[in-house]
């Protein structure tokens, strides 16, 4: 059984780190995860997502302290269960997302690039396929990172 949703934020995070949120299920280690991340000096905090009494505060509300302080969402909950799936949508419906990432087999990506059929801004996420090793992950953040520095501001008229 994993830890109940957290309730961490960045408040004691230096301001000189990148920001990652590692979103991962129990049963993917997400502690793994987290280590290979904070080994290149990035400032990490993990979510183990929604389970059946704790629901996704972005899901749930509308906000979420550690999405609304990340620089970077590490998303890795698949599109298997309908629950968590729900949470990277939310994410790329944020006014402002972070950086996002995710992982996909190759066959699905290919499904799924073929109908465009995402259940999330497909123009908002990095995906990389799995297997995803510390090198793929490490290089995943890195071009999140530079996808969204490139990106234009939003405007007070929503109009780029």
């Amino acid at each position: 059984m994993g830890r109940p949703l957290s309730t961490d934020t960045w408040r004691d995070a230096p301001r000189d780190r990148v920001r990652v949120l590692v979103e991962c299920p129990p049963e993917n280690t997400p502690d793994l995860v987290a280590e290979v991340l904070r080994r290149e000096g990035y400032e990490v905090r993990v979510c183990e997502g929604p389970v059946p009494h704790h629901a996704c505060p972005l899901v749930a509300t509308g906000a979420c302290n550690l999405v609304a302080g990340a620089d970077v969402v590490v998303n890795l909950f698949g599109s298997t269960d309908p629950v968590r799936r729900e949470v990277l949508g939310a994410i790329t419906d944020e006014r402002r997302p972070p950086a996002v990432i995710t992982e996909m087999t190759t066959p699905e990506l290919e499904r799924r690039t073929e109908s465009d059929s995402w259940w999330f801004d497909r123009d908002r996420v990095h995906i990389v396929e799995t297997p995803v090793t510390a090198a793929t992950l490490i290089e995943a953040v890195e071009t999140a990172l530079r996808l969204r520095s490139k990106e234009p501001p939003v405007s007070c008229s929503g109009v780029g």
